[in-house]
């Protein structure tokens, strides 16, 4: 079951109540323009009476971006740069964060206690080279948060892409392109193509180690996959 219901008003200690409930695990999530907070409830044959969900604040991390080759100071291009703070577990019933830089490159988390992963939603012209904080490899290992820190998050964003065209023996193939292991959580890094006439076309690609895996599809007949 997926409820919601909408506190209107500024009373600090507003109540709700969900009824007609099925016995199970259930994630219980509450946000404002002040906060994001989440609880689990265990529910069983008696009424749940009481339960306090508090919405203090977030962490906060201060962010800084810029793009490779562009000259320092306010950058327009930036704030057409939308980032995605993606949580390794979803947390049901909060949508996920977006962010967008302004134009001298600065912006804030405002996150809950978790382990996330930072991508760009819009990758036609642009990918994250690099995400570093205090020395940690953010960008491969993602982004654990416990609290608030000075930071900066500092995110290098490229517009440096090679490409990638082969062929492929057999019709009606799907051609795969995988990172490598240490990558796999980046998700704008995959990409699929049709192969035609056997030939394949990878444009716009970050550079890197990558695989290939084909995935031919025959009609009543089950979908295999190769390396």
């Amino acid at each position: 079951a997926n409820k919601r219901v909408s506190i209107l008003g500024d009373d600090r200690n507003a109540s709700f109540q969900f009824s007609d409930i099925v016995p199970g695990t259930y994630m219980l999530a509450a946000s404002n323009v002040y906060g994001r907070a989440a609880i689990s409830l265990d529910v069983r044959n008696a009424d749940l009476l009481g339960t306090r969900i508090i919405l203090g604040a977030n962490a906060k991390i201060p962010a800084r971006t810029r793009i490779e080759g562009h000259p320092p100071g306010n950058d327009p291009a930036l704030e057409t740069l939308l980032f995605n703070v993606r949580p390794e577990v979803p947390i049901p019933g909060l949508e996920t964060e977006m962010y967008s830089p302004f134009a001298d490159g600065r912006f804030r988390l405002d996150v809950l206690r978790g382990h996330y992963w930072l991508e760009l939603t819009r990758t036609q012209d642009y990918y994250v080279r690099s995400i570093i904080l205090e020395g940690f490899d953010v960008l491969n290992q993602g982004l654990h948060v416990m609290g608030s820190v000075e930071g900066p998050l500092e995110i290098v964003v490229d517009t440096h892409f090679g490409e990638v065209q082969g062929s492929a023996a057999g019709p009606n193939l799907t051609v795969v392109l995988v990172p490598d292991a240490a990558r796999r959580n980046q998700r704008p890094l995959y990409k699929s193509a049709k192969s035609g006439n056997g030939v394949f076309h990878f444009e716009k690609v970050p550079p890197g180690d990558y695989k290939l895996r084909s995935e031919e599809r025959r009609v009543g007949k089950e979908c295999r996959s190769r390396w």
